[in-house]
């Protein structure tokens, strides 16, 4: 059942500004911007039915180890879980001033987005959020078409 904006307002949201990438062995990696209300995460991988697309979501995020300890804080090796989602292990956490020159090791554009294009996304989605102020809304990633909200 969706939300009403004014549940999502209410929310007292604890998520910590952050960047980080995920990834499993075989799939490409994904990139999250993590804001106080916003989870925005450029999902890498195409194959097997699935599209690389970006999502962006109000609402909180957590972060689950594999033994099931949670914690607020990103931490690497843990995955992050928004909603009904839940991410690949955390391989790396990224400064805040992240560019599209320096490449991180762990960026695995495998069947999926290079790391430029996963930088564009995450700028772009950003945008749209603060523009539209819009709950939830996705776009196939390189599209170049507006996000659509879902």
């Amino acid at each position: 059942m969706k939300r009403t904006r004014a549940e999502y307002e209410a929310d007292d949201y604890i998520n910590h500004r952050t960047m980080f990438i995920t990834h499993e062995h075989g799939r490409a990696s994904s990139l999250y911007y993590v804001t106080n209300h916003w989870v925005i995460r450029c999902s890498g991988h195409t194959g097997g039915g699935r599209v690389a697309t970006t999502f962006i979501r109000r609402r909180a995020i957590r972060y689950l180890s594999s033994t099931g300890h949670q914690s607020h804080y990103p931490m690497l090796g843990y995955a992050p879980v928004e909603g009904e989602h839940t991410g690949h292990a955390i391989t790396r956490i990224l400064e805040a001033h992240y560019n599209t020159v320096n490449i991180p090791d762990e960026w695995v554009a495998q069947s999926g987005v290079t790391w430029v294009d996963a930088v564009a996304e995450i700028d772009a989605a950003v945008a749209y959020a603060q523009r539209s102020q819009v709950l939830r809304a996705s776009r196939e990633v390189n599209s170049r078409n507006d996000f659509n909200p879902d």
